[in-house]
């Protein structure tokens, strides 16, 4: 009688960790994205420690906020949320969740709590205040030079400030005007509110940009990320559950990491604490959770080199496209301003090259204006006004 061999379960302490890096606040963001991404994009992800006594202020403003209500157990279904419309002040927020809290202080095991709450049917419901923009509801980042920290000193224009971040030497956004050009969510920071077992459900960022998420304060995050070579085995497990992939642009489906895993995906883990950063990488599938109250601030950004995901991910139908990457290459290669590598200017150049050559097509094709508000361009004009694009025509 032949032994068949016993299927192993996997259990959660087996999900690998991303790797762990100390950030040097005086280093060129943009030249440490590229070196972490060309060394550590296999993982989706890269987390970075600082040292830093940042002060956050974001707990004295007063606006009322919106949440989403989720239910834990029918996060499984990809449901829409509940929007709460003014549910809240931070203070108040702060005040429910650590409310919340309270019912699992004897629980050592949160995160197993957590996918047991989810597999069960039992309603568990949370709130989440995400996408609170930064310009309206303000940064948790200082943004005036009286902001100052225990340590006295100003961060209001440190590089790595994410208010800052996309202004710098080698940002493919660096030409984008402060003023009408900003994009709410990507190079205009989102604010976090989380309080225990709120979510974050799985998604890759619009356009397949990079993301980054500073951990300003409160209690922990667990992110798990799935590789971006493993993307589209990530889209066959939901084809295969019956589900359409549009689903996921909702942001609202979440899959047991473990059925993932037991489907043969590798599945990374990161335990977020404060003072920290976790950068994801392009076509990086990530969701996750709270451990209890806490504030979080994202920003997306793009290195010059990852320009061509716009294009395939426009082609890939994920999300909305907000730009085209011929755009962002006229923009930079007009820019006075503007600072990139000898490398970056070639690819800036031939990106050029290409917008011209096609006549304008291509970003028609790419849907240049931008969907549901979220950009000004004057693309038009733009063009009619610049010497650069006045072709002659045959």
């Amino acid at each position: 009688m032949l032994n068949k061999s016993r299927k192993i379960k996997k259990n959660l302490h087996q999900i690998g960790h991303i790797p762990i890096l100390e950030l040097d606040i005086t280093q060129e963001p943009f030249e440490l994205f590229s070196q972490l991404q060309q060394k550590y994009q296999h993982y989706g992800a890269v987390q970075l420690t600082v040292s830093w006594n940042l002060p956050t202020f974001f707990e004295n403003m007063m606006k009322p906020i919106n949440t989403r209500v989720q239910n834990l157990s029918k996060l499984k279904y990809g449901e829409s949320f509940i929007q709460k419309v003014g549910a809240h002040t931070v203070k108040s927020y702060k005040k429910m969740a650590q409310n919340f809290s309270k019912q699992y202080l004897q629980i050592k095991d949160l995160e197993q709590t957590y996918w047991q709450l989810f597999r069960s049917n039992k309603d568990c419901q949370v709130e989440y205040a995400a996408d609170l923009s930064s310009k309206k509801f303000g940064s948790a980042f200082p943004q005036h030079h009286f902001q100052i920290g225990k340590d006295k000193q100003d961060y209001s224009t440190n590089k790595f400030n994410l208010c800052n971040v996309n202004f710098q030497k080698d940002s493919a956004f660096q030409c984008l005007s402060r003023k009408s050009e900003q994009i709410s969510g990507v190079t205009v920071p989102w604010v976090y509110l989380g309080m225990l077992f709120s979510t974050f459900c799985w998604h890759t960022e619009n356009m397949y940009f990079s993301s980054l998420n500073y951990h300003h304060q409160g209690e922990n995050k667990i992110w798990y990320v799935i590789p971006p070579s493993q993307k589209e085995k990530f889209e066959q497990i939901i084809i295969g559950k019956g589900l359409d992939l549009n689903i996921l642009k909702k942001v609202s489906l979440m899959i047991d990491p473990l059925e993932l895993m037991e489907k043969g995906m590798t599945v990374y883990k990161c335990i977020q604490k404060p003072k920290t950063f976790v950068l994801t990488f392009p076509k990086a599938y990530h969701c996750g959770f709270s451990l209890g109250y806490n504030i979080t601030e994202a920003i997306n950004f793009c290195l010059i080199e990852n320009l061509h995901y716009i294009e395939r991910s426009i082609r890939e139908d994920i999300k909305f496209p907000i730009m085209a990457k011929e755009y962002i290459a006229h923009k930079l290669l007009n820019y006075p301003q503007i600072q990139v590598s000898e490398q970056n200017l070639q690819i800036i150049k031939q990106l050029v090259d290409v917008y011209i050559r096609n006549n304008f097509k291509i970003t028609k094709l790419t849907s240049m204006l931008i969907l549901q508000k979220v950009l000004l361009f004057q693309l038009v004009a733009k063009q009619k006004d610049n010497q650069l694009f006045r072709l002659q025509k045959n």
